[in-house]
């Protein structure tokens, strides 16, 4: 990769594992293209071929391997391979599990010659994986590199894989003279920006004083919000943020506010930024 990663890289706790298959054997065409075609053109039809590729998908998972005796009790040790996962931490604690679709986008970060192997992990097992892990984890990055790679929260992991069911959206209660004003919500966008996610993250790395950016959905008109964190709250960042991801909006509205306390507590809410200069891929 370009860039050095700025995050350490740990271990996580180690497990007894065999694999039998090559790793150097996993490859992803479908899914790649799928990939591709996700970065061009976001729609919910694209969303969905997503999906069902990253279910039949056998992907790669960094680790390092070594050999340690295990031995209970008076029995004679028996040598096991154990596997320790690395892992992509964050300022803020979060773990994210990194999983590459071939050897050859692997290597782009983890290095077989540096000693990490890789594991062969479905999206069953990453959800297991993540789940074991409590509230540490905080989802999977797939591809993670200079660009263009993608962030599944922990939820949505469970939800592709079968073990949770997606959250249901607030029902649009239509206004009237004497109803109450509609309250509005934060969440994941139903359909991520992909395309707008990438201009936004390659505009911030070109102006350093920015330090975060989260992208939240705003219900229930839908629309996207952009919270951002600055060494220097001059509006033009505001401006040109909103610039920036306009023409990926598909004719719908963008917002930008300031991060403060007010912001985290409603919009925020410990959620993953999309950006944070302390970490580079």
């Amino acid at each position: 990769m370009a860039k050095k990663d700025k995050k350490k890289k740990k271990k996580s706790s180690g497990s007894a594992e065999v694999q039998l298959t090559d790793p150097k054997t996993v490859e992803n065409p479908e899914l790649n293209e799928i990939l591709k075609e996700a970065g061009a053109s976001n729609t919910p039809e694209v969303q969905m071929k997503l999906a069902a590729a990253l279910r039949n998908a056998k992907l790669l998972v960094p680790a390092k391997v070594e050999t340690v005796n295990l031995q209970a009790g008076t029995m004679k040790a028996v040598p096991v391979r154990r596997v320790n996962v690395f892992l992509l931490n964050t300022p803020d604690g979060k773990s994210f599990l990194p999983a590459f679709t071939d050897l050859e986008e692997m290597e782009k970060s983890f290095k077989t010659e540096d000693g990490a192997e890789p594991q062969i992990y479905t999206l069953k097992r990453a959800d297991d994986f993540l789940r074991k892990g409590g509230d540490r984890f905080g989802g999977m990055i797939l591809n993670p590199g200079e660009k263009g790679h993608l962030v599944f929260p922990k939820e949505s992991i469970s939800v592709l894989a079968g073990t949770a069911v997606p959250a249901p959206q607030p029902a649009m209660v239509p206004p009237t003279p004497t109803a109450p004003s509609i309250p509005v919500s934060y969440g994941e966008p139903a359909v991520y920006p992909t395309r707008m996610d990438n201009a936004v993250y390659a505009y911030c790395q070109d102006h350093k004083e920015i330090a975060r950016v989260w992208l939240k959905e705003k219900r229930p008109m839908h629309s996207i919000i952009l919270v951002v964190e600055s060494d220097a709250k001059e509006q033009k960042y505001l401006d040109e943020i909103i610039e920036t991801a306009m023409p990926h909006a598909k004719d719908g509205i963008v917002e930008a506010v300031w991060y403060d306390d007010k912001a985290e507590e409603e919009i925020v809410q410990g959620a993953f930024a999309m950006y944070d200069r302390e970490i580079e891929f």
